[in-house]
């Protein structure tokens, strides 16, 4: 457990957190067996090049041009192992780069953390849930590789088309662990069901035991979706939106002559309506259950400080029973799916620079997007078990990623003064 503050001063807590990496997990060890597509083994090491882009993520530098005219040095240069390549050589051999490599890494570190018990509370709490969703990378009128993906946009004066990147991202989500397991880059051709579906069946076979459930928003209510997360043994639950649907037009008949479960946390107040045995989705070979809230919540507005009521329905469609997964759990099971958005995305985007396009090739891409979830979950772990709860009371998720950046910039090596 690491005390910052007497530890050599806070600016080397990159120096530490790479140390923790290496000591808990043999992270250097676990990147060290990254290969590329390359012929021959070349002037610079893959290896090494992965390590110098995951301490380029966990630095949140931006770009590769950025890491190229930046003289860093110190502890985290020593930690790469060997030269680090002009921006755009860095590029090419990105797009090289073996993702099922990073897959073995990202896999590796995950059960680890596992095997040491990190996630021990949360599991407390039940096996937790995988939340699937699609994700726009990059768009442009003008750039674009083989892999991009068309659309047509409407505008006054033409119709355009634009050039875009799309994946789609799975997180477990268990108790205030949120954790990055894979992603799948959209292929031409395909929906983004169809590109999860993908997605979520290796992600079955490497993490299957740690989630019993599959969450997704309204796009991803469809028969087959359902069906493939129950012939793996996993639960579904969507949104529910359509109103052309059977199944919801029953649900709406049926609920409006029930007195619905009313509670109260957090300051909001929710009425839930509950049923299970619906066989009106044609397409299902099974019931299916339909779970509505209408949720109140006063707030004071911050311009003139007068009470609002804000009122918000949400609908659920599922195959979790009411003996497993009571309504109370169901609603909350459901709402935090929202963590892909504002603990995944949100923060990946704003924080990580993950939409940045270190170079336009969906391998590259990929190979960026994998080692963010590596230094992500890295990350969040250093803070969360490796750093003292004392040393965390006052401090913002923020203020380490400054410190981590300052020592980055700075280098844990002190350059003596010789004039």
């Amino acid at each position: 457990m690491v005390e910052v503050e007497r530890t050599g001063g806070i600016e080397e807590i990159l120096r530490r957190l790479l140390k923790y990496a290496d000591r808990v997990y043999g992270l250097s060890e676990m990147i060290r067996q990254v290969g590329d597509t390359r012929k021959g083994e070349g002037e610079y090491q893959t290896p090494a090049v992965a390590r110098g882009l995951l301490v380029m993520l966990l630095a949140r530098v931006g770009s590769f041009n950025a890491l190229e005219q930046h003289q860093w040095g110190g502890f985290a240069k020593r930690w790469v192992g060997g030269r680090l390549p002009k921006a755009d050589q860095m590029g090419r051999i990105t797009a090289s780069v073996e993702t099922k490599d990073l897959r073995v890494v990202s896999r590796k570190l995950i059960r680890k953390m596992k095997r040491n018990k990190a996630f021990r509370k949360a599991f407390e709490e039940g096996r937790g849930q995988v939340v699937v969703d699609g994700h726009e990378i990059s768009a442009s009128f003008l750039r674009c590789c083989p892999d991009c993906l068309e659309r047509t946009i409407h505008m006054s004066e033409e119709d355009r088309v634009q050039y875009y990147h799309r994946c789609v991202t799975a997180m477990w989500v268990c108790g205030e662990w949120t954790i990055l397991l894979d992603m799948e880059m959209q292929a031409g051709g395909e929906d983004e069901v169809a590109c999860s579906v993908r997605c979520l069946e290796r992600v079955i076979r490497d993490y299957g035991r740690s989630f019993d459930k599959v969450v997704a928003d309204s796009l991803y209510a469809r028969a087959p979706f359902f069906k493939m997360c129950l012939d793996y043994g996993k639960d579904a639950m969507a949104v529910l939106k359509d109103e052309r649907r059977e199944v919801l037009r029953d649900a709406e008949g049926l609920m409006d002559k029930m007195t619905p479960e009313q509670w109260e946390e957090d300051g909001k107040v929710y009425r839930c309506w509950d049923l299970e045995g619906f066989e009106s989705w044609d397409a299902m070979d099974r019931p299916v259950r339909v779970v509505r809230t209408v949720e109140t919540q006063t707030i004071r507005r911050q311009k003139d400080g007068r009470l609002e009521v804000k009122t918000a329905g949400w609908w659920w469609v599922m195959t979790l029973s009411k003996e497993k997964f009571p309504s109370r759990a169901a609603v909350k099971g459901g709402h935090r799916r929202w963590a892909v958005e504002n603990e995944g995305f949100n923060e990946l985007v704003n924080e990580w620079h993950a939409d940045h396009v270190y170079k336009h090739d969906v391998n590259a891409m990929t190979v960026i997007w994998l080692l963010l979830f590596v230094a992500y979950n890295l990350f969040h772990a250093f803070i969360r078990l490796n750093v003292k709860a004392a040393m965390r009371i006052d401090k913002s998720i923020r203020y380490w990623v400054d410190r981590i950046k300052a020592n980055f910039y700075a280098g844990s090596d002190i350059i003596p003064d010789t004039s």
